[in-house]
């Protein structure tokens, strides 16, 4: 299945109608979108992980300081 689709001015495509259906993609869908060789990749992920922010806050605190250059 291909379709050739056009970029908005902010960078921002349109899944077509049909591809969202068949991958059953909704607004609250998740995509993981990364490059491999020249290609743009976008792979649906159907189950995201939740994080909530507290401990987000400590792994970033136990990974230790950061340091710019100085």
């Amino acid at each position: 299945m291909e379709s050739l689709i056009k970029l908005d001015r902010k960078g921002r495509v349109v899944v077509p109608k049909r591809i969202r259906e068949k991958l059953n993609l909704n607004e609250h869908s998740f995509v993981k979108i990364y490059l491999e060789g020249s290609r743009i990749i976008m792979e649906p992920i159907y189950k995201v992980k939740k994080v909530k922010a507290k401990a987000l806050k400590e792994a970033f605190f136990d990974a230790g300081q950061a340091t710019f250059g100085e």
